[in-house]
């Protein structure tokens, strides 16, 4: 006999309510992907600050002047750095 897989466990666990599990499931990637959205918009503006021709800008944790570049797309050169 086959060994019963988590999933399976999982549904007979949850007897009648299967659709509801898969519900949450689905919820929860959706509310996951929803709590990234404001790390986009802030990686969007640095990116037009940056495009823009900003020379200096502030950051925490460890921010380097390759970070900002890399938002840019371009390499780290000192030119910018004075």
């Amino acid at each position: 006999m086959k060994k019963e897989s988590s999933m399976q466990k999982l549904f007979a666990h949850a007897g009648n309510y299967k659709y509801l599990t898969i519900a949450s499931w689905i919820l929860s990637a959706v509310s996951a992907l929803i709590a990234l959205l404001p790390f986009y918009d802030i990686w969007r503006i640095m990116q037009e600050v940056v495009k823009g021709g900003a020379c200096v800008i502030g950051g925490c944790c460890g921010t380097t002047p390759g970070h900002i570049c890399a938002l840019n797309g371009v390499p780290w050169d000192l030119h910018c750095f004075p």
